[in-house]
């Protein structure tokens, strides 16, 4: 069929950046302050313009109100040079309400005003450092040419911590392999330094990063904003079995000022620095704790610190034949520490005597409980053939642990987040979600209550407060919920969930298909398969919200084809076994037979699924995915976009190359390969990468390109100048994948 303007039109117009601007309430962030308070950003139409602000909840009450006069406020920012632009605020932080209504909040600068609804003032200017801020905000650490300084806010001191910080073996700085290093260097973007804060603010964690055996990749800017000549950019980053990152942990004391060791072995870092999980405090701040994984993630140590020394006790380990899995809190949502840090993946009692942990020992994800004044004994705190997804909150005092899991309840969807309290004196588990959906909750610091936002792929979220201390047959208090009238008047369509059987015929494998716009029983319709091939997350839509941003399926909708998103075995949070099928097997790419199988029983199934015209797309492992799809399945896939693909494991990060593979072995990385199936190639190709991409380097994509010229293969190819890993915001692109996509698939016959 013939595409035409308005074709276009529609599909650009459900582009997720469009999208949401028709979208009222689309994400929700928390904010609890003390004093019970509440706050959060809700949305709401103005004479067709959308507007949002701030809400103040008092949680013991329920009643809510503006936090202030917006419009005052949009005043007082103009005068003092902050533009609001179509009268919409500038991203805040709050941080405090006092009995008078004066609100303190953080700038998206990092400046803290208080605003009291007539006047504005600055109370403390931003350090220019990316600083990490205690708890109570009073104390301040920074990094300066390798070393720690400490800033006293209360009384405006500040001095250096550490002498020895060196380049490349320096404190709390930041893995050069991590996402976005080069991007961040040219836009003088500065992550916050690697320190985790105990709760009362006495002490914190942090560590001394060596990548001083770590070889440097490179990066050629072609088109650099000033001058002719291009500019050469070094990182450094290790390839799978090169010399890694390792960190030291240190202690910091907030009063005194002395650092001194933490008394473990360093732990591999290849990737992520030991503030993204690997390191946490005690509730009660008097205790500390880290795990150190072995290089071949087969192996797992948890020690115990004394912060006052700097010791340690090896709590106990932990060992399997495969891989160990602790990127459970990624795949299964985010959390409120991740504007940060990633929270650490267990918790921490003095009062309990105990560290609760997360293990697959039984092969699935469950609760371990162990008593931190023996030699570590254990007892496991929930069982069964389901999933926990996420250690929420810890109630020392009333004995329960509060925990979010998936597939527990009979006829839900495997990977949707339900509420669970386990009591720790009768071991039971609690379920306390009572409606159907993805439960993303957030808890207040003291535990007094949580917010629960409620969503599926196919049904917009809302927003709830919730008290525990409520009687059980007492309604919760909406917040707010997401309002998507207007993409539906715009002809948007909602995603059907399936579980169809995959290539072993016994396995069920779920995913969502999505509609074309002006569907007709009588059509034909291509197909495009938005694949993601990594094994450390699932790639089906979750939450609504997820759904608009689900590979541009809802534009592609609009353009007559049908999409589909399937997650097959070798993806997580279904149980180890599912999971398992990746290792030593990464060139699977997730359940890229599974996906074949799928495609296939769907076109028996529904006759308007065009089997003779199946595209495939995806980013990152999703584009080292597509071009798999291509070469292993040529008879179905004829049409491939394949953007920033980690093409060759050889040439990508070694914790992700190593990781599902046992270690580092060159004739299996080598079996796993794209190079030798190349020759396979038949339909049309689109390879896309950005020059300055320094996650996955182009060298990824280049080496594909220079193995098709080899082989005389025709191919399309698009490099970005100036542009890095992250490429789905940049409309030209998004442009060039459904064009690709959509008229070639279409013309196919």
């Amino acid at each position: 069929m013939k595409l035409t303007e308005k074709h276009w039109q529609a599909a650009f117009a459900m582009l997720p950046q469009n999208a949401e601007k028709e979208l009222l309430n689309g994400r929700f962030t928390p904010w609890f302050l003390p004093g019970d308070k509440l706050v959060f950003k809700k949305d709401r139409w103005v004479k067709k313009n959308k507007y949002s602000q701030y809400m103040l909840v008092d949680c013991k009450t329920g009643v809510q109100k503006e936090l202030f006069d917006h419009r005052k406020l949009q005043v007082r920012l103009r005068r003092i040079g902050i533009n609001c632009e179509d009268g919409e605020l500038p991203d805040i932080e709050p941080l405090s309400v006092d009995e008078n209504g004066a609100v303190r909040f953080l700038l998206s600068g990092g400046d803290e005003y208080q605003f009291d609804d007539v006047r504005l003032q600055r109370v403390r200017k931003e350090l220019p450092e990316a600083p990490a801020y205690s708890p109570d905000r009073r104390w301040a650490v920074t990094i300066r040419r390798g070393n720690l300084h400490l800033h006293d806010r209360l009384n405006g001191l500040a001095g250096r911590i550490t002498k020895d910080g060196k380049p490349y073996n320096a404190y709390a700085t930041r893995i050069e392999a991590d996402n976005f290093f080069i991007r961040h260097q040219l836009e003088d973007h500065v992550e916050p330094c690697g320190v985790a804060w105990a709760p009362d603010s006495s002490r914190f964690l942090t560590y001394r990063l060596d990548q001083r055996e770590v070889q440097p990749l490179y990066l050629l800017q072609s088109v650099p904003p000033e001058g002719m000549r291009p500019v050469l950019h070094e990182y450094r980053y290790a390839l799978p079995g090169e010399p890694i990152p390792t960190c030291t942990l240190f202690i910091g004391d907030a009063v005194t000022g002395a650092v001194r060791p933490v008394q473990c072995p360093p732990l591999d870092t290849p990737v992520s620095v030991p503030t993204a999980g690997m390191v946490g405090w005690s509730i009660e701040s008097g205790l500390a704790a880290c795990w150190r994984k072995s290089r071949d993630n087969k192996k797992v140590e948890v020690y115990l610190i004394d912060p006052a020394t700097g010791n340690t006790r090896l709590l106990f380990t932990e060992e399997t034949d495969s891989f160990l899995f602790f990127d459970f809190q990624r795949s299964a949502g985010s959390r409120p520490d991740n504007r940060k840090h990633l929270p650490p993946c267990f918790l921490l009692s003095e009062k309990l005597h105990s560290l609760f942990w997360l293990s697959e020992r039984d092969g699935f994800m469950h609760i371990y409980q162990y008593d931190t004044e023996t030699d570590g004994q254990c007892r496991q705190l929930t069982q069964g053939e389901f999933t926990v997804c996420q250690l929420l909150h810890l109630d020392a005092e009333g004995e329960k642990l509060y925990f979010t899991a998936c597939g527990r309840e009979p006829h839900t969807r495997p990977y949707q987040r339900y509420l669970y309290a386990a009591d720790l004196k009768s071991g039971e588990t609690i379920l306390l979600s009572r409606e159907r959906g993805d439960h993303c909750v957030y808890f207040s610091p003291d535990g007094s209550c949580y917010t629960d936002t409620v969503s599926a792929c196919d049904e917009p979220q809302v927003t709830s407060l919730w008290r525990l201390d409520a009687p059980a047959d007492a309604q919760p208090v909406q917040l707010c919920a997401c309002d998507d009238r207007q993409l539906v008047r715009q002809g948007m369509t909602y995603p059907i969930f399936f579980t169809e059987k995959g290539a072993d015929g016994e396995t069920d494998v779920t995913g969502i298909i999505v509609m074309p716009a002006h569907f007709r029983a009588d059509k034909k319709y291509p197909i495009v398969d938005y694949y993601y091939g990594g094994n450390q997350t699932y790639n089906q839509p979750n939450t609504f919200y997820d759904y608009l941003n689900a590979g541009f399926a809802t534009s592609l909708a609009q353009l007559e084809c049908v999409c589909v998103i399937i997650d097959g075995r070798g993806t997580p949070m279904r149980g180890r076994a599912y999971h398992q099928y990746c290792y030593r097997n990464m060139g699977d790419c997730a359940g890229l037979q599974d996906h074949v199988a799928v495609i296939n029983r769907l076109c028996d199934k529904y006759p308007f699924m065009d089997r003779g015209r199946v595209g495939v797309w995806g980013h990152s492992g999703g584009g080292f995915a597509t071009l798999h799809c291509m070469v292993d399945a040529p008879e179905l896939y004829k049409v491939g976009v394949a953007s920033g693909g980690n093409h060759y494991q050889e040439l990508y990060n070694a914790g992700w190359a190593e990781r599902f593979m046992g270690g580092y072995d060159a004739k299996t990385l080598w079996a796993q390969s794209i190079a030798p199936r190349l020759k396979r190639l038949e339909g049309k190709l689109l390879l896309i990468h950005g020059e300055l991409d320094d996650n996955v380097h182009p060298g990824n994509t280049l080496r594909v390109v220079d193995e098709l010229i080899r082989l005389d293969k025709d191919f399309d190819m698009l490099i970005i100048p100036n542009r890095h890993h992250q490429l789905r915001d940049m409309p030209y692109y998004q442009r060039r994948v459904l064009e690709f996509l959509a008229v070639n698939l279409h013309a196919l016959r």
